[in-house]
């Protein structure tokens, strides 16, 4: 009997032991079984992220194909294999800053970064107004689009707010007082619709103004909030200064192309040189041509520019005579547009834009039409590199009625006279008189001045990099 006991306890114990072995096999194989799921679900993931890496890296490619065949390229989306990939071009002068972000359908992102340059300029120009340390805005001025101010807004001289925003306001300074700002939606010029501005206005202080949006600031009146149809937020840091799009270094280069082009011209027999003050009194063409001297062009009469104009004294158009370019003219001297007058790009610019580049101050009279006859996107800018604050003799001033055309003193004031309509202003220090009005065109966000070389030129810089 004992025997039969031991024996049965030897069973028992054989049993338990392949028991306690079967479940450590069992759990074993279970552990080798989650960690094989685990590298391949592991090795999966990896192979989506690394697929949605190269996807991003074509986008790259993609961009920049499109940069060599135009330098100014517009942002796109493209699908590989499944994956979104949207492109983005950032204009900075001459630099392109391209950023590609490849998304896979479980949401796996990588986005890819890479800098290259050009030989066209381009620039964005996203606001309608872009100032220095200093706005104004009398009664009854109105602007439509974005407005950007890197000191104080002044909305009017009176105790109520008369000027009026429609679109997004941010002032970097310390005030934005007496304004009332207003939504508005901006437009293409061919209807399509743009984007959205909800009329909010963003500074450290803010008085005496109506804001149907938003207020972001860490001061705010009474006035304000009783005139508030929006929130306060004081929580939002203070908008930081923004550098002007066009820079001295820009304008020295638009500068030296336009002499170079004018002295090469002359000098293979091409171009002409004028060593006197030139009258224009019948309806003229020049090709390249430097005069040395003051430039008039009388009444009723037209000038036809075809290439590049450098004038050493003062440029005069005047009443009703007109003024046509082809490309960028370059005046050491003032600006004087009489009455009535008319001075615009021909329509051979297609898409580009034109600069008549000044050193003097500008003056644009009454009725005055400055334009593009190019495609949409195209536009005329008026730029001095005066740097005169005084309101009565300011860098750039623009009276009743002169039209379609941008004005840039980046060290000077620009003063708009009543009832004067631009598509945009950006200055040291802006002045916009009684019914004045700033209409911001979203065509013209992207400003263009291609190269005197038939070719665009582009280079990739060593700056690839992950976001």
């Amino acid at each position: 009997m004992n025997n039969n006991v031991i024996k049965n306890q030897k069973g028992a114990i054989a049993i338990i032991t392949l028991m306690v072995i079967g479940v450590f096999a069992l759990a074993v194989m279970t552990t080798m079984s989650v960690l094989a799921t685990s590298e391949l679900k592991m090795s999966s993931s990896e192979q989506a992220s690394e697929k949605t890496f190269y996807a991003a890296e074509a986008g790259i490619n993609e961009a920049f194909y499109r940069l060599i065949t135009n330098p100014v390229s517009d942002n796109f989306s493209i699908d590989i294999d499944g994956i979104n990939v949207q492109v983005s071009f950032i204009n900075n002068g001459f630099e392109r800053i391209i950023q590609s972000h490849a998304t896979d359908p479980s949401g796996k992102v990588r986005i890819l970064e890479i800098f290259a340059t050009t030989n066209t300029f381009a620039s964005d120009l996203d606001f309608a107004v872009l100032s220095g340390p200093y706005l104004e805005m009398e009664n009854n001025t109105e602007v439509y689009g974005e407005v950007y101010s890197n000191g104080n807004i002044y909305g009017s001289t009176g105790g109520v707010p008369k000027g009026k925003i429609y679109g997004n306001v941010k002032a970097a300074g310390t005030l934005a007082e007496k304004i009332v700002v207003l939504p508005y939606d901006l437009y293409y010029s061919n209807g399509d619709f743009f984007k959205h501005l909800d009329g909010n206005l963003h500074a450290h202080e803010i008085q005496k103004s109506d804001i149907s949006g938003n207020a972001y600031s860490q001061i705010i009146d009474q006035y304000t909030l009783d005139n508030l149809d929006g929130v306060w937020d004081n929580t939002k840091p203070d908008p930081l200064p923004k550098p002007f799009p066009i820079t001295d270094s820009h304008i020295a280069d638009w500068t030296t192309e336009i002499t170079d082009n004018v002295n090469d011209a002359i000098s293979s027999g091409t171009g002409q040189l004028l060593t006197s003050n030139q009258t224009i009194a019948s309806n003229t063409t020049w090709g390249t041509t430097k005069v040395e001297g003051d430039l008039t062009i009388s009444n009723g009469f037209q000038l036809i520019i075809t290439d590049y104009l450098w004038l050493t004294g003062i440029l005069k158009l005047e009443e009703n005579s007109s003024l046509v370019l082809y490309k960028n003219i370059l005046v050491n001297s003032d600006i004087m547009v009489d009455q009535n007058t008319d001075i615009h790009l021909d329509a051979s610019v297609g898409e580009n834009d034109g600069l008549v580049i000044a050193n003097g101050t500008i003056t644009v009279l009454n009725g005055s039409n400055i334009y593009s006859l190019g495609d949409s996107k195209s536009s005329l800018m008026m730029l001095t590199t005066n740097n005169s604050l005084d309101s009565d003799y300011p860098a750039i001033l623009a009276a009743n009625q002169s039209t379609g055309v941008i004005y840039y003193a980046k060290d000077g004031k620009v003063v708009v006279d009543q009832t004067g309509d631009l598509k945009g202003t950006l200055a040291h220090t802006i002045h916009l008189k009684n019914n004045a009005i700033v209409r911001y065109e979203p065509d013209l966000q992207t400003f263009t001045i291609p190269p005197s070389e038939e070719e665009p030129i582009f280079t990739i810089n060593d700056s690839w990099k992950e976001l």
